[in-house]
């Protein structure tokens, strides 16, 4: 899950960005503030891994704006390296926003809904954007974290879905496969009607058996559902 902050005095902006986000992905958690103040207590009390902000956010107060606020926060040490997204009507602004708070990328404006996506989506892909660990319950209730990086595999059966991790195997009654899907990163992909995998595990693929083997362990051979079969063969060939 990713927390995503955005800062936009424009109200209606704010809601339209939102709105196209929460459309697009179903692992955000997105706030909104309008003035620098309330980003600020935001800050205060949640952990943000995306910011989106606009450089002018109060035309009248030139000591509060976005530039301002992402000096605040490139100055907290969590969020060095975190990816900053700026929107600007004034592309002059840039070069302040480029070299003095290092953003990962920016929109002027107008721009259009792909162009957000796109630029989220860059974002969201890179090295930058930290892996949340996934959080459930198992079969006895007790709550699980788990690294994506160390998750191989999903097997769901008879409703339970069964974490293969690189250490030993979770299960959990919490979600459906379907939904586990829309919240993993984007190295994950379901390959059958009952199995989703981490694509940076596969070791081998064969096409004549329609088996997938992930990593070097011989008992994780994961089917290949024909629904499946052809958009999985453009990730992985």
């Amino acid at each position: 899950m990713y927390n995503v902050l955005i800062v936009e005095d424009d109200i209606i902006q704010a809601n339209a960005i939102k709105k196209i986000l929460q459309s697009e992905y179903k692992n955000m958690t997105i706030f909104t503030s309008h003035t620098y103040s309330d980003a600020i207590d935001i800050l205060d009390n949640n952990r943000i891994h995306l910011f989106i902000l606009d450089i002018i956010l109060d035309s009248k107060n030139n000591s509060q704006t976005g530039i301002h606020l992402g000096t605040h926060i490139r100055n907290n040490s969590i969020y060095t390296h975190s990816p900053i997204l700026y929107i600007t009507s004034i592309p002059d602004q840039i070069n302040e926003a480029v070299n003095n708070i290092h953003c990962y990328n920016y929109l002027t404006k107008p721009y259009n809904h792909s162009d957000l996506i796109k630029a989220v989506s860059e974002l969201i892909n890179s090295p930058l954007m930290p892996k949340a660990p996934i959080k459930f319950h198992d079969l006895q209730g007790i709550i699980f974290n788990i690294k994506s990086d160390d998750l191989i595999y999903v097997k769901s059966e008879y409703k339970v879905l069964a974490f293969h991790t690189i250490n030993c195997i979770y299960k959990s009654r919490d979600c459906k496969l379907e939904h586990l899907l829309s919240i993993l990163p984007s190295d994950f992909v379901q390959c059958h009607k009952s199995y989703i995998i981490n694509t940076s595990y596969i070791s081998n693929y064969d096409k004549t058996t329609k088996l997938i083997r992930l990593g070097n362990n011989t008992d994780n051979l994961v089917p290949v559902g024909r629904k499946y079969k052809e958009q999985l063969e453009k990730r992985i060939l």
